[in-house]
């Protein structure tokens, strides 16, 4: 493939640009743009359960382009992608209005095989009757060298339908219906997929894009061209699974390499246009979601292509017919999926086997019932850009050669929350290469086989010690997952009959990083937030972080975050320092910050300049990163010891530090870990020692001088979601700190 990491820097005013008062792009507003979409195809429905028509079975010559159950089977299918019930009345209704007709048509046929998938996947396969039947006809009936036309039943000539004419739209549904059916339990000989692969490899123009009537010396066009590219990749997965054993450096088939690089150069074009847009951006879907590649050309294709659907949704909820609605929200809902990893394209062999995630997130969709997506990302792109997931797959057989500025954007990465998981591939001199790259990533730790006790042996299924993983650790969480082992080579083959172990393994990664599959994020939503402008900033509040003998920074950036959603949020800076517990006194600060893992050591002269400095005004915020026993159990021993031990009291839930104006916290949220360990608990834990102060009007008030809290609160600010940390989930880190500064911080105006 042509490098493609000259890709993107940035996404905006890119051809495609928000109407005026349309929402701008971001996960609630496509949660709503879904929602009503979803009203206005429901509000389409037919007093028998079903859609109106497409077409006019009267009009001369065009009886062949009417679709008595085409535009219902595509609402369907869109209302079932987007988590319809398939028991609820009025989709009970929907399918037994399809189930009654016997559809002829090869458009309706396509949509309908999809819409049995999904029905089948929350009925117990009620529906599997209907899906054999129907691919079957698709499989036997419709197809002609390798393509389809409007007819799937062959008339008394051995004809479909009588029209002779093969075309791609056509061709796509055919083919999709059939895919369809093969990932509900219906065997499909290869054959099939060989024939249909030489259709689409026959009918590629010059330039590597596709046109209507799969002439390879037609003019190609941006719909055909991404339903060829989809169909090709469909065709590679069910035949050459087997192509990418050895590691040959990972081109895929040429076809499809010239295809990708026809959408890369035109389709910022493409998108803008008028012509079938809908059907385009369905087609768009579905090649970014086979090939998981974020950007094409200049563009990241999710990111602006919903842009272009939020500016143009009507006050229905529709974007027109009942069949352009049903292509957005297929759209929408399909592409906003969770990203299981990002696979990191650099420069060598780092696509040897192509097609290994695309097999493992299919698996793991079909066996954890959860829809997940994967992705590959470029070390030109900005590290806000790879948030997409918190897991980097990194994969090889030769030497990764990195210079300082890609090193860095991976060590950002990993410092924001990301996880580094990487895959020797068959032998090679990989695994030197990558573990001389960790220590330059981070010296401060090493990389250390994993034992068998990890939570990556058991964190969702039992494994026996294999595949053997190495794992590079702050003490908290995994910054760097290793393994020798080649799990995707397992992946690339989809042996995951015999060698199912090497995909329970990346489940149990999943789980360990992220916590439920559950906890994934949809696309587009990041846990590290981008930066506004702060020259709007109104307020500014200090903070003074505390360096002591013990871990006391295991995650560097976590106040960075905060200071980025104060400044989001609050219109507030945060300015932070960092100095010496010794000396506390140089703060200009009313709010410090002491944290670490293990035992809490501080020293006389420590233990002195902190409490001079309580007395004198200052807060003191302790608590234990990770919710780490040993920490806790010292730092409070060590409260108790210094300011007395008695007076480390826990803070009721009408305290003024949980019940500000515009910043009440009434509940929280623990994590998995914590959940287990206290129950169903919601209520902060925050311990306070508590003094008489007076306020700005001096008047006598009491004041936190010492906050302690054995759950964890660093590592939620930095926004991670792993279960496997002790303490609050990120949102509650952030609220818990934010009522902290804004009642003991001194905020002052900005100059």
């Amino acid at each position: 493939m042509a490098k493609r990491w000259t890709l993107i820097l940035l996404l905006t005013g890119m051809a495609v640009s928000a109407a005026p008062g349309a929402e701008e792009f971001s996960d609630p507003a496509i949660a709503r743009a879904i929602e009503r979409g979803k009203a206005f195809l429901w509000s389409q429905q037919q007093p028998d359960g079903g859609w109106k028509p497409y077409g006019d079975p009267g009009e001369k010559d065009h009886a062949y382009n009417y679709h008595p159950t085409g535009p219902g089977a595509l609402a369907m299918y869109a209302l079932l992608a987007c988590d319809a019930d398939p028991q609820e009345p009025r989709m009970r209704r929907a399918l037994q209005w399809l189930a009654k007709f016997n559809a002829q048509r090869t458009y309706s046929l396509g949509a309908r095989c999809c819409a049995w998938l999904l029905a089948n996947q929350k009925t117990n396969k009620q529906y599997l009757p209907n899906l054999k039947a129907e691919a079957r006809l698709l499989m036997m009936g419709g197809l002609r060298d390798g393509g389809y036309n409007y007819y799937a039943k062959r008339n008394h000539m051995g004809n479909p339908g009588g029209i002779s004419r093969i075309d791609n739209s056509c061709s796509q549904f055919g083919l999709l219906g059939v895919w369809s059916a093969s990932l509900g339990d219906v065997q499909v000989p290869k054959k099939y997929w060989k024939q249909v692969l030489g259709h689409w490899l026959k009918g590629q123009t010059f330039d590597g894009g596709w046109d209507y009537l799969n002439n390879p010396n037609g003019q190609c066009t941006p719909t055909m061209t991404v339903s060829g590219i989809a169909s090709l990749f469909v065709c590679v997965d069910n035949l050459m699974a087997e192509r990418y054993v050895d590691c040959r450096g990972g081109e895929m088939i040429r076809p499809l390499e010239k295809a990708l690089e026809w959408l890369d150069k035109h389709y910022d074009d493409a998108v803008s246009g008028k012509d079938n847009e809908y059907y385009f951006l369905y087609g768009v879907e579905r090649v970014g979601l086979a090939s998981g590649y974020k950007y094409f050309g200049k563009s990241d294709w999710y990111h602006i292509g919903t842009r272009k659907l939020l500016s143009q949704q009507k006050s229905d909820g529709g974007w027109g017919s009942v069949w352009d609605s049903a292509f957005a929200l297929l759209f929408l809902a399909r592409g906003r999926h969770p990203v299981l990893m990002n696979k990191l394209e650099y420069p060598g062999a780092w696509n040897n086997r192509p097609r290994a995630l695309a097999s493992l997130t299919q698996w793991i969709s079909r066996n954890l019932e959860q829809e997940v997506n994967w992705q590959i990302i470029n070390l030109e792109s900005p590290v806000s850009e790879w948030h997409d997931a918190s897991i980097l797959l990194i994969t090889g057989h030769q030497n990764i050669d990195l210079d300082d500025e890609q090193i860095k954007k991976l060590r950002t990465f990993v410092l924001q929350g990301g996880t580094i998981f990487s895959v020797r591939e068959g032998g090679g001199s990989f695994g030197k290469s990558i573990r001389k790259l960790y220590e330059k990533l981070f010296p401060e730790y090493k990389l250390l086989p994993a034992g068998p006790d990890h939570p990556l042996y058991r964190a969702h299924y039992k494994l026996p010690g294999r595949p053997k993983f190495f794992v590079m650790s702050n003490g908290i969480r995994p910054l760097v997952i290793h393994t020798d082992d080649d799990l995707a080579v397992s992946w690339q083959t989809q042996s995951h009959g015999t060698q199912r172990r090497n995909y329970e393994a990346a489940v149990n990664i999943v789980r360990h990083v992220v916590g439920d599959i559950e906890d994934l994020r949809p696309r587009g939503v990041s846990h590290w937030p981008v930066e506004d402008d702060l020259s709007g900033t109104s307020w500014v509040v200090k903070l003074a972080r505390l360096r002591h003998k013990g871990q006391w920074d295991p995650e560097p950036l976590a106040y960075e975050r905060l200071g980025v959603l104060l400044a989001n949020r609050l219109w507030t800076r945060l300015d932070v320092e960092t100095l010496d517990a010794k000396d506390v006194a140089k703060t200009e600060a009313k709010v410090a910050s002491l944290t670490g893992l293990g035992a809490l050591e501080l020293s006389p002269e420590e233990t002195a300049a902190l409490k001079a400095w309580v007395e004198g005004g200052g807060t003191l915020v302790i608590d234990a990163a990770a919710g780490d026993r040993a920490f806790a159990r010292s730092a409070q021993k060590w409260i108790e010891e210094a300011f007395g031990k008695f007076q480390l009291k826990l803070l009721p839930q009408h305290d003024p530090l949980y019940r500000q104006e515009d910043k009440e916290i009434r509940e929280v949220q623990y994590r998995r870990a914590t959940f287990k360990r206290l129950g169903k608990a919601n209520t902060p834990r925050l311990y306070a020692i508590s003094k008489t102060g007076k306020n700005e009007y001096d008047e006598e008030v009491r004041r936190p001088a010492v906050l302690f809290s054995a759950e964890d609160i660093t590592c939620g600010l930095v926004g991670y979601p792993s279960g496997f940390v002790d303490g609050y989930r990120p949102k509650s880190a952030y609220e818990i700190m934010r009522n902290i500064l804004f009642l003991a911080g001194d905020i002052q105006t900005e100059d």
